[in-house]
């Protein structure tokens, strides 16, 4: 498998050219993440939230955990339901809002029954301390099976949506992905922060350019 990591001659300048088929990372139109300071105000997708606790197995690479629940969490999509692939982290956050980045960014990544993507991202803040943030923080071993539950990443009273079109922000960098990303963050302990940035490192894609992409907000 081709190696790449967040920094040198195998960072996110070079992903492109690493593989022939991460060839979007460096041609493609719809990249992620952007700036999401110059959304518009315009009708977005709905989303119905129907998480719940579930079992999720660890997955472990040099990035961080990530969480694959082994039942089906999911949402719905202006009535379209999609079921929780996985759940990871990236320190500091990918999306920016005016030249702003939180210190965390959680993806939660849902997958259709057409094998479409779409992605919730959720900022998170400095503040209390939050039940799910604590695994990103654990050394976790490969295969553990642990309890998530994706409601505790939602900021309580409801949030705008930011909307676009989209990729994955790491190889193979696909497009295609429905992002959402919610205006209002979550909340982490300054310990958990600091705890997830030991734990992975830096872990953002730089900002990607729109070209003539519109980002709405609603």
């Amino acid at each position: 498998m081709t190696q790449w990591t967040y920094e040198g001659d195998t960072g996110p300048d070079r992903w492109g050219t690493l593989d022939p088929s991460w060839a979007l990372a460096d041609v493609g139109y719809r990249q992620s993440p952007v700036e999401l300071g110059q959304a518009v105000e315009a009708a977005v997708p709905s989303l119905r939230y129907l998480y719940g606790p579930a079992e999720a197995r660890v997955d472990v690479d040099r990035y961080g955990i990530r969480l694959r629940p082994t039942v089906p969490a999911s949402i719905e999509i202006d009535g379209e339901g999609v079921d929780v692939l996985e759940i990871h982290a990236h320190t500091p956050a990918e999306h920016a809002v005016d030249g702003r980045l939180a210190p965390a960014e959680v993806h939660i990544v849902h997958q259709d029954a057409n094998d479409g993507l779409a992605v919730l991202g959720v900022f998170v803040e400095a503040g209390e301390e939050n039940p799910i943030i604590d695994l990103f923080g654990l050394d976790a071993p490969e295969g553990a099976t642990l309890t998530v539950d994706p409601r505790h990443l939602l900021p309580e009273g409801g949030s705008a949506i930011y909307h676009y079109e989209g990729s994955l922000t790491t190889p193979p960098c696909t497009e295609g992905v429905r992002w959402f990303v919610l205006a209002a963050p979550t909340h982490a302990s300054d310990a958990q922060l600091a705890s997830m940035r030991e734990r992975q490192g830096r872990t953002n894609r730089p900002l990607q350019d729109l070209h003539g992409r519109q980002i709405g907000r609603g």
